[in-house]
């Protein structure tokens, strides 16, 4: 008799949770607004976390040493929608950094080149300067001086700095 009892209570305490279970799962749906705005959001949460997860892994594999990752990575960040012009110069000046990792100055340097005058910072102008200096073979000396005349090493950051 003592079976039936247990089999009774523990019968009636997955009813009771699943009753639970259906109240939140109804009361959610029902719970939901409309949007206040004429339009929903241009990214939803799942292409932002990706975003988020990209530019986090192009930082890490650049930090690595994964120069030819975070190439890739920094190409498919520079075609997120999302993108505002900071954000896509700040992509193209971590791309640099990748593409001189692998000794391609002269892609670094074209690519620095499309970034606008109001975006360029001192990171920017170290690089190129470093485009500037290339293998050492053909050395740009007026594009070199005049790029590290704009350099301020204080804002620098630690990784940059000599």
């Amino acid at each position: 008799m003592s079976l039936h009892l247990l089999v009774y209570i523990r019968l009636k305490r997955t009813f009771a949770v699943a009753a639970l279970c259906a109240c939140g799962v109804v009361s959610s749906v029902c719970g939901q607004v409309p949007l206040l705005m004429d339009r929903g959001p241009a990214v939803d949460a799942g292409e932002s976390l990706v975003f988020e997860w990209k530019v986090d892994a192009a930082e890490r594999a650049l930090g690595a040493g994964l120069a030819v990752l975070a190439e890739k990575l920094y190409r498919e960040l520079l075609t997120a929608p999302q993108l505002d012009e900071s954000q896509a110069a700040e992509f193209r000046i971590r791309m640099a950094a990748s593409l001189i990792a692998q000794q391609r100055f002269v892609a670094a340097r074209l690519l620095l080149e499309g970034i606008p005058d109001v975006e360029r910072s001192d990171v920017y102008h170290l690089y190129r300067a470093v485009c500037a200096y290339g293998d050492g073979q053909n050395v740009d000396g007026d594009t070199l001086r005049g790029a590290l005349d704009l350099v301020s090493v204080e804002v620098l950051d630690l990784a940059e700095r000599p």
